[in-house]
This record gives structure tokens, C-alpha cells and sequence, in this order.
């Protein structure tokens, strides 16, 4: 994949949005946090950590993965392109990440086998 990146992430919400085209999910999304490792610039300085929300959308075929294995507080590994934006009235950035493959690591051998999709997934659908 040219122009990707691969990001370790931890949903912090349930998805939200979830549109389905014939009983099968196309698209979804969750709030993400990737936390970020700020190395030390002397001796003296602790390493620090920073944690950047990014609002993730999932789409085609990883928005099946998604529905079935991205809970809150589930981490994922995902590869996608980063898009970024800022509010120049505000002076606030804004992340976006198209995930085009994804891997949450504990659930995706169990969602690759499931066939439907659980009452507790389709409560949460709009459309």
C-alpha cells in the first residue's frame, strides 16, 4: 500500500454510525487514541507520553471486522491513510484515519468465521 500508515490504537468509544446495505455492514466508526512516545531531549528529561485522538472510519471490508471485534477500550492494530486538519479560528487540529486493513489482535480469527451479526450490533444501526 503506497502513502499508508500503520497505527497501534485503543478505541475510546463504541462505534457509532454503522450503515448497513443488505444486512452487512459498509461503514462505521469509533474515537481512537494513539499514544505517543516523546523521547527525551537531554539527560535530565524523562521520556513523556501524549496521547492524540483520532477519529477512525472503517469502511468495505473492514467495517465487518470492526463491528464485530472494536469495542471501547479494545486496542487495534490498522493500516490506512491520515488525513489532518486545522481550525484556524480555534487554532485546534483535527485527525481523521481511513482504515483500509485492520487487525484487533484477540477477536480476528472469531470474526473472520462469523457469519450474522449479534442483536446487540443492530440495536446500535442507523441508516
Amino acid at each position: 500500500m503506497l502513502n499508508s500508515l500503520t497505527l497501534q490504537l485503543r478505541a475510546a468509544t463504541d462505534l457509532r454510525n454503522i450503515k448497513l446495505k443488505e444486512n452487512k455492514p459498509i461503514y462505521a466508526d469509533c474515537l481512537a487514541i494513539h499514544e505517543i512516545f516523546v523521547p527525551r531531549t537531554s539527560a535530565d528529561d524523562e521520556p513523556s507520553k501524549r496521547t492524540m485522538p483520532i477519529f477512525c472510519k472503517f469502511q468495505k471490508s473492514t467495517a465487518k471486522l470492526a463491528t464485530i471485534a472494536v469495542r471501547k477500550g479494545t486496542p487495534f492494530v490498522a493500516a490506512g491513510k491520515l488525513d489532518y486538519y486545522k481550525d484556524n479560528e480555534t487554532n485546534r487540529e483535527y485527525f481523521s484515519f481511513r482504515v483500509l486493513e485492520s487487525a484487533p489482535a484477540d477477536r480476528l480469527q472469531h470474526a473472520e468465521e462469523e457469519e450474522s451479526f449479534s442483536t446487540e450490533t443492530e440495536n446500535v444501526v442507523t441508516q
